[in-house]
């Protein structure tokens, strides 16, 4: 009988850390479609940002000359101007939101002093470990990324979606 307790117990311990490991293995995959879902979400806000510049372009003859002038105005709704598009939320339009810090700089600027370059890297504001992206966008609305701890360029690898 203690034979037959001692085998029971025994199979029963291995079928526990089998439903363990299963549970870690699982976690994990869950941390891993986390970060997937937090890298597509901080790709969108580089398109959003990206589209909105391209709109305000459109609209005022050159492009913002800061990030905060692509946002909503004081009372949020309301007209808009070009101190104030209203193209983008607030939150987006301070620069900081999600652990990352988006700095947009004019790069171009043609005669009339109208601005007709721009770039825009949303870099980590805390390095959380590997595979934290940086993250680029310009004028050409190609969005670049870089694994290494300096922030995103023109010269990086492009996003493929």
């Amino acid at each position: 009988m203690k034979t037959f307790l001692a085998v029971f117990f025994g199979i029963l311990a291995a079928v526990a850390v089998i439903l363990m490991l299963a549970g870690l293995v699982n976690l994990w995959q869950s941390r891993e479609k986390a970060k997937q879902v937090e890298q597509h979400i901080r790709v969108l806000r580089m398109r959003v940002i990206a589209t909105a510049c391209i709109t305000y372009q459109s609209t005022y003859g050159g492009y913002p000359e800061t990030l905060a002038q692509l946002g909503p105005g004081p009372g949020g709704v309301g007209s808009f101007t070009a101190e104030h598009g209203g193209l983008i939320d607030e939150v987006l339009a301070s620069g900081k939101v999600g652990g990352y810090t988006f700095t947009y700089s004019p790069t171009k600027r043609d005669r009339r002093r109208h601005v007709t370059g721009y770039n825009v890297s949303a870099t980590r504001d805390r390095s959380d470990g590997p595979y934290i992206y940086n993250f680029f966008v310009d004028q050409t609305g190609v969005i670049r990324s870089t694994l290494e701890n300096r922030p995103a360029t023109s010269t990086d690898q492009p996003i493929i979606d």
